[in-house]
């Protein structure tokens, strides 16, 4: 079998999400396709020019250093090879992410004009945090709206595990209204913009919700309402953090802090609060 196609199975056997399947055999066979060589004869001079070439980015990188470990591991497991050339490959040092919260004016501004499905788009992202790959495989039996709270039941968050999201006040009508649908609340469109399930896929939410907004003049992405909703709920929880992290569903409060934007005027107040030394 070739060696892409094996470790595909490996990775399906194990359970990893499909989509993250399928980035890692793009990468592979593009890696194929750059060198000119099979693989499993590729050094580490080989997978450095790959990963150095031109206009690739630190995260790019690091990602594709990521990759390459986890099939050379299992290249050596399944003894194909007897040495791992990526055993060397050093990740590249990631700047710090900063927040990049949509303006609250400028998420206004869009909501009041948006077209259904981008409207419930903008607003799950805008007031649930969801992401477009939480966005696009939702159903209309997720919107748990009888219970206390009422919840959003997500199958397959980032890493493949389930999660549930509150329902606030201000997303309780576009939740009833998609708590009627029955079966996929956003299905693919008649050019067949979906998957094999039958629902729209992440990509198509991002790029028509972006269209949208950048036809309005607003440079911001769909994604950019999630940092807007972290940092909302980080001022409404009085700058709780560990709240934020489970409602922003991350594992990590370093993500987290990568979403929330802090008020420089509440600093610059809390420095004012600093005793005189004397």
């Amino acid at each position: 079998m070739d060696p892409i196609d094996a470790h595909a199975a490996h990775l399906r056997y194990l359970n990893r999400r499909p989509s993250s399947v399928k980035q890692r055999e793009w990468m592979l066979r593009n890696l194929a396709a750059h060198t000119g060589k099979p693989l499993l004869e590729l050094e580490l001079l080989d997978l450095r020019g790959y990963l150095g070439r031109p206009g690739l980015s630190a995260s790019a990188r690091a990602t594709g250093v990521s990759h390459l470990r986890g099939f050379y591991k299992w290249a050596v497991e399944e003894e194909l090879i007897v040495k791992d050339p990526s055993a060397r490959l050093s990740r590249p040092k990631l700047p710090r992410a900063l927040p990049r919260p949509m303006p609250t004016p400028l998420a206004g501004h869009a909501l009041n004009r948006a077209p259904e499905p981008i409207r419930s788009w903008l607003m799950l992202a805008a007031y649930a945090g969801l992401r477009a790959c939480e966005i696009a495989q939702l159903r209309g039996t997720d919107f748990q709206i009888d219970g206390t709270p009422p919840i959003i039941l997500i199958r397959e968050s980032k890493g493949g595990d389930p999660s549930v999201v509150p329902i606030g006040d201000p997303l309780v009508v576009t939740a009833c209204y998609l708590s009627e649908i029955d079966g996929w609340c956003f299905p693919k469109g008649k050019g067949g913009k979906g998957n094999a399930d039958g629902h729209i896929t992440p990509n198509q939410v991002q790029k028509r919700a972006n269209r949208y907004l950048h036809k309005l003049g607003i440079r911001e992405t769909l994604h950019q309402l999630r940092h807007l909703f972290g940092t909302s709920v980080y001022k409404a929880t009085g700058h709780d953090l560990r709240a934020t992290q489970e409602l922003m569903r991350h594992h990590s409060p370093n993500s987290t802090a990568g979403y929330t934007e802090i008020d420089p005027g509440e600093s610059a107040r809390a420095l004012d609060l600093l005793p005189v030394l004397q």
